[in-house]
């Protein structure tokens, strides 16, 4: 379970244990590759914890291309999130900032998606340093897509 796997990390990170909570955070990451998140009954809902699990992962690497690979996994996937999971709690919400769906509320949507502009500004950053244009165009893209779903979420607590 992916937010059993969180809470773990997070509790690794608050004792001061990084190589327990990147341990975590990779086998966060790895389950991506299994049918527990290849095969869904919910395709709007996008789990995002193996997507801020690489977060960690990228701060406790060297390699800037490894740093880059693993933000660019995660900007991506939240993408979809802001796509696909946002509109769906807005929906089944009502734009009720109380209300949650599958677990996740309005505020918790926010939470992420300025957490996802926080990521896509840092990995903006090391794709200028790399000199890569077309790394520094998707992320500004993404950019785009994380304000526009904020706004929207503003719009639907007013």
């Amino acid at each position: 379970n992916l937010r059993a796997l969180d809470m773990l990390m997070e509790i690794q990170k608050s004792e001061s244990d990084l190589s327990g909570a990147q341990a975590t955070a990779r086998r966060m990451i790895a389950i991506e590759q299994t049918p527990y998140l290849q095969i869904t009954a919910i395709p709007e809902f996008v789990e995002t914890e193996s997507l801020f699990a690489r977060e960690l992962v990228a701060d406790q690497s060297k390699d800037t291309s490894e740093q880059a690979r693993l933000l660019n996994e995660a900007v991506e996937g939240l993408v979809k999130y802001a796509k696909t999971t946002v509109p769906a709690i807005r929906q089944n919400t009502g734009g009720d900032p109380n209300g949650s769906y599958l677990g996740e509320s309005l505020r918790d949507a926010e939470e992420k998606l300025t957490h996802a502009q926080a990521l896509a500004g840092r990995l903006l950053k090391l794709y200028r340093s790399l000199g890569n244009g077309t790394g520094v165009e998707t992320v500004t893209e993404a950019s785009g897509v994380f304000e526009e779903a904020l706004a929207g979420l503003a719009g639907g607590n007013k």
